[in-house]
């Protein structure tokens, strides 16, 4: 049989490892739990194809990640008011250890500019009210 290389692909070492290490563990057990004894070469071709199996799950997963998270931060971009207007943004937090909740916000012009902000500690309470909190002090 013939043994495949792996010097023409770059195979992470700990990919190799790893799947060659739970293969050999399953091929382990059938041997003792079902006395299935196989020749241990065959092997090779398992191990080869499971790292490739890997490999592309994890670009796949690499580009993903990558789609959803640009679409993420697209969405959460703070956008500018018109020309001539200013842009309050607040928000409220609230603890769920100790229920303390606050609250802030910020004031910017149409370029970005800060012009003024907030930030208050309300005592204890919910995310409503940590919320309705931050609207009520930017009126």
């Amino acid at each position: 049989m013939r043994i495949q290389t792996y010097s023409h692909v770059s195979i992470p070492d700990t990919y190799l490892f790893a799947v060659s290490c739970w293969l050999l563990w399953k091929r382990r057990n059938d041997w003792i739990f079902n006395s299935n004894n196989r020749n241990n070469l065959d092997i090779i071709p398992t191990i080869d194809a499971h790292v490739r199996f890997v490999m592309e799950a994890s670009s796949l997963n690499s580009v993903i990640n990558f789609v959803s998270m640009n679409e993420i931060f697209r969405e959460y971009k703070w956008n500018p008011p018109d020309e001539g207007w200013i842009k309050f943004n607040t928000d409220g937090s609230y603890n769920l250890n100790s229920s303390d909740i606050c609250c802030g916000g910020v004031a910017r012009d149409y370029n970005g500019n800060w012009i003024a902000g907030f930030l208050r500690k309300l005592g204890r309470g919910d995310v409503l009210s940590a919320k309705l909190w931050g609207t009520w002090f930017t009126l």
